[in-house]
């Protein structure tokens, strides 16, 4: 029988890997690893539930709802997630200003749809649309069976003060 033998590249032996010589031939200790870390592997890999989206807040479709900026919901069970990514414009007219036009806020809304797919795995289909304050401009976007609306971003401009805390409020419907 042959022993395992290891070569450590360090100056001193502290921390160099040390073996009882294995039995049954110079395999066996290596076989016995490669099981023990595709075990570990196998059992890290089924305690993660990829059939189902991130616990996230409900929404209902029909109803207005509002989203800080970052938030995260789900929409009908998680068939849809929604999150308020970023602001992309914001040039309304302050309120304590006088204007010739309402201006636009444009904000990205990230959205996902989960979709049962076979031998329990979840396809997730995504984008952002981008949605805007101003009829000029779109306030209502389709996304899958859903038509998602901007109705109004808060808070309001003041003239000389900068926004922090961004908030929006959508509605999402489903199509028939």
């Amino acid at each position: 029988m042959r022993a395992l033998s290891y070569r450590c590249l360090s100056d001193s032996n502290f921390g160099c890997p040390t073996l009882p010589p294995a039995r049954g031939g110079p395999h066996t200790a290596g076989m016995h690893n490669f099981l023990v870390l595709s075990l570990f592997v196998l059992g890290a890999c089924s305690a993660a539930d990829v059939t189902k989206p991130p616990a996230v807040r409900d929404v209902r479709s029909g109803e207005e709802f509002d989203l800080a900026l970052g938030e995260k919901v789900g929409v009908d069970g998680a068939k849809i997630l929604l999150t308020f990514a970023r602001v992309i414009e914001d040039s309304r007219c302050p309120m304590n200003a006088r204007c010739i036009w309402e201006g636009n806020a444009k904000v990205a809304i990230g959205v996902e749809e989960f979709s049962a797919a076979p031998k329990n795995t979840v396809e997730v289909a995504g984008l952002t649309l981008e949605l805007n304050t101003s009829g000029r401009f779109a306030k209502r976007q389709p996304f899958g069976k859903y038509d998602i609306a901007l109705v109004n971003v808060e808070p309001d401009r003041v003239a000389g003060h900068a926004v922090e805390k961004y908030v929006v409020t959508l509605r999402v419907d489903a199509r028939p």
